[in-house]
């Protein structure tokens, strides 16, 4: 049976693949508000990481994805998700972009087969990843 963690998102779905670790609840507290907002259902690609898996998959160094194998502290909101997304989904994702902003998002990256959400502390940004 898998264990949910909130309303629409499973621990499956969100931990670190490696070694297990999760987000805070803050943090899945915003991705919830993000999902409940939005109406439609996410697909997380990648969301919490340790540094070992980070390295493995050439994740930045500092990634707003990782988190601490030793656990994290629940109030904290720092933390990143990577939702799929289909080329060509231009109303859903910029539904999606609008409602991470109200969600408090700050960091954005639309990438061609995903949207990179991120709680980043320092000035809102938004950039793009398109690949061919």
């Amino acid at each position: 049976m898998r264990e949910k963690l909130t309303e629409h998102f499973y621990k499956d779905e969100v931990e670190c693949p490696d070694c297990g670790a999760l987000p805070s609840k803050a943090f899945m507290s915003r991705v919830e508000e993000l999902r409940i907002d939005y109406g439609h259902p996410i697909s997380v690609s990648s969301c919490a990481r340790c540094v070992a898996h980070n390295r493995e998959i050439g994740g930045a160094n500092g990634s707003h994805h990782i988190v601490s194998i030793d656990g994290v502290d629940d109030e904290d909101t720092h933390g990143a998700i990577d939702i799929r997304m289909k080329p060509r989904s231009s109303d859903l994702r910029y539904e999606l972009i609008r409602c991470a902003y109200s969600a408090g998002f700050t960091g954005i990256e639309i990438g061609t087969h995903h949207i990179h959400l991120d709680t980043r502390t320092t000035v809102p940004i938004l950039w793009t990843g398109i690949s061919k």
